[in-house]
């Protein structure tokens, strides 16, 4: 040696050897790393699989707590961890890796004091590092090691290596999957397509041959798929639609999707009809690549469909008829109980002993109880055939608790039942609705309960529903013989009674709560009832409030001593049937009221043209020329020769649902139903007797 100077030299280049040598260590040992970690890759595992031992082979090699992949399969965002989580994600959800994917660079993250290692004396810092994954320019991925406690530029720049590697098998991993589910697509859908009931041909944009078509489409055309491969498409079409099929196509290039029907033609030269559904498939830049057509045979639907018009067309004829039959029904059984009711109404004007008197009551109040029975029937027929409409008019609900009550008061009374009504303060003066309707739902309720109570009363009460904002809730309470749990589900039901006794011992067609389950319902309310046996019932039903504008008024029956201080009026009486015409010359005898009586149309019109009459009572059905035939010439007369219009009360033993409107199409003033009361036949002879002009339809029978 030179002396102390080389010996420092010397000492100098031994440091920078030892040094170079462990760094060279350091190297060998990071690639020994990454030599392990490449060879225990599995490419033939499954993506999977493979992506479960790529992460335990890195924590196990490397270290670290947890270790993330972030890839995409056809765009859609995978995430897999070490702890076997596997899941979708709509973005990733890590900054550190957000930034890797932007800039596509290693990025490294110094961990919180917190979260290193102790070992000893000595803190040892933790990193995270995140690597992105690329096969040339695409991403495929990226890794999130998490934790670290070992670093050096030496492992951080071998691990790009592994990382191209790693993605260059996920890459491949991931193709063989996407791979795997189109064949698994392909084959699902080819089995569809082979075995799908509907025809399916596939053709290009511009081909008009048949190519791609599936044994169904072939098989209802009488071929198989090989004979009918390369034919025109216009083989399959019927001579007479074969001029539609361009229209067809070009349809569905413009709108993508079109459906309609055609005719098509079989190998034996039968036509049959058919449903096609053509759709266009389009790429990105909207040109079609190629079409989509099922076709479907629709023989049996067409003969379903006319089967179906058939059906409709009977059941509307069973309809009418059943129509005719209840209107005939009601003007053959309406037209003698007329004159049954009216004569025992007679009769007990006069002196009876009081077995006489007895005997007509009975015949009276049966007459009325069959006439209750007919009205129901027709009633439930309206309903069932849709034909009951509901008026929407002012009225007092107060007014017609307090009138019905008061109407059905007298019955009750016959039984010795005491009944009274109540209406809440706070229930509105005028509301809109159909008064007639709920007085007949009242009616019925009310009936029902006199039928059933023997003793105790039966009381009506309206109020304000106190769940209900808005709804009015009326009741019927009774102390009755009551109804047993298992029949209140089925009281409101048709043709229904509690038992079977109750129709023996009571009568009753079982529609009336029937025929007032579907009013309420058809005003928009509910009907229920709540019930105990030999302790009463409580038939309530709900109806919406709507408040009316104006009030109503107050209106007073005309009784007979009034009628007779009316002024006198010549009457002219058209009606066929003798009992009728000798009720209405009962009726009128104590009155200053002159009566004409003529049998049919024809008879009346001439009368009324060769006679002064201040009204005409005029019934609708008749022999040579019925009522209606008979206004309308009226009428006509009278616009012809100028003379004013004459008040003309149309009398019907129908009680159909539209005859009131008939009426007045046909120039009648007023309706009447028969059977009609004296108290009834005068009041109205008075109204016209005081009003005429008001009886008087300027526009009648035009």
């Amino acid at each position: 040696m030179n002396g102390p100077n080389d010996y420092a030299a010397l000492k100098q280049q031994l440091a920078s050897m030892e040094l170079r040598l462990r760094k060279l260590s350091s190297e060998k040992a990071s690639l020994q790393l990454i030599v392990y970690l490449i060879e225990h890759l599995n490419p033939l595992s499954g993506l999977d699989n493979m992506v479960g031992n790529m992460l335990h082979n890195i924590v196990n090699t490397i270290g670290g707590t947890n270790i993330k992949l972030y890839y995409w399969i056809e765009e859609k965002l995978q995430y897999a961890d070490l702890f076997g989580t596997r899941k979708f994600l709509a973005a990733i959800d890590d900054p550190l890796v957000s930034q890797v994917a932007e800039y596509r660079t290693f990025m490294e993250q110094r961990v919180a004091i917190a979260d290193t290692l102790i070992q000893g004396e000595q803190t040892l810092p933790a990193w995270t590092w995140a690597f992105p994954l690329l096969v040339g320019e695409e991403l495929i991925g990226i890794i999130k090691l998490e934790n670290l406690h070992i670093g050096g530029a030496s492992l951080q720049d071998v691990l790009p290596a592994f990382c191209s590697h790693a993605a260059l098998i996920l890459s491949n991993e991931i193709r063989n999957l996407v791979r795997q589910q189109a064949l698994a697509d392909l084959r699902k859908w080819g089995h569809i397509f082979e075995h799908a009931e509907w025809g399916v041909v596939v053709g290009d944009a511009t081909g008009n041959t048949l190519e791609l078509m599936n044994p169904a489409f072939a098989r209802m055309h009488g071929y198989t798929v090989e004979e009918l491969r390369g034919r025109p498409i216009t083989d399959v079409f019927a001579p007479e639609s074969r001029s539609q099929l361009p229209d067809l196509i070009r349809a569905a290039h413009s709108r993508g999707h079109i459906t309609a029907e055609s005719s098509h033609i079989r190998r034996d030269g039968t036509t049959f009809p058919v449903l096609l559904n053509i759709t266009a498939v389009k790429d990105n830049d909207g040109k079609v690549l190629y079409r989509v057509v099922n076709v479907q045979d629709i023989t049996e639907r067409q003969r379903s469909e006319i089967l179906l018009l058939q059906a409709k067309e009977q059941a509307e004829a069973a309809t009418r008829a059943k129509g005719d039959f209840l209107a005939s029904m009601s003007h053959e059984i309406r037209t003698p109980m007329n004159v049954v009711l009216g004569m025992s109404e007679l009769l007990l004007e006069t002196d009876l002993t009081p077995v006489q008197r007895r005997f007509v009551q009975t015949m009276h109040h049966s007459g009325k109880a069959m006439l209750g029975v007919i009205n129901d029937i027709l009633d439930f027929s309206r309903i069932e055939a849709g034909r009951i409409s509901l008026e929407d008019a002012p009225y007092s609900p107060r007014q017609v608790v307090a009138e019905t009550t008061h109407l059905m008061e007298v019955v009750a009374e016959t039984k010795g039942l005491a009944m009274e009504d109540w209406v809440a303060s706070d229930i509105p003066e005028t509301v809109l609705g159909d008064e007639s309707r709920i007085r007949q739902i009242l009616i019925n309720l009310l009936s029902n309960a006199i039928k059933f109570t023997h003793q105790g009363r039966v009381d009506v009460v309206l109020t304000l529903h106190p769940q209900q904002p808005g709804t009015m809730l009326f009741k019927v309470v009774d102390t009755g013989i009551g109804i047993a749990p298992a029949q209140l589900d089925t009281i409101f039901e048709r043709f229904t009674q509690a038992d079977g006794g109750i129709t023996r011992g009571y009568g009753g067609t079982g529609l009336g709560l029937a025929i007032s389950r579907h009013l309420v319902e058809m005003m928009g309310g509910r009907i229920w009832v709540e019930s105990q046996v030999e302790q009463g019932s409580q038939f309530l039903f709900a109806l919406p409030v709507r408040i009316a504008q104006r009030a109503v008024k107050q209106e007073v029956s005309a009784d007979l001593s009034t009628a007779t201080r009316t002024r006198s009026l010549r009457i002219l009486l058209a009606e066929d049937v003798e009992e009728n015409q000798v009720l209405f010359e009962a009726y009128l005898r104590q009155t200053s009221h002159h009566l004409v009586m003529v049998g049919d149309g024809e008879q009346a019109v001439a009368r009324v043209q060769e006679e002064k009459f201040d009204v005409v009572v005029m019934d609708i059905q008749m022999p040579r020329m019925d009522g209606y035939t008979a206004t309308r010439l009226i009428r006509q007369w009278e616009r012809e020769t100028g003379h004013p219009p004459l008040p003309i009360v149309a009398l019907s033993a129908h009680a159909m649902e539209g005859e009131t409107e008939r009426s007045r199409e046909a120039g009648c003033s007023l309706y009447l139903s028969k059977p009609i009361k004296k108290k009834k036949l005068l009041d109205v002879l008075q109204e016209i007797a005081n009003q005429t002009a008001i009886f008087a339809p300027s526009d009648a029978g035009e």
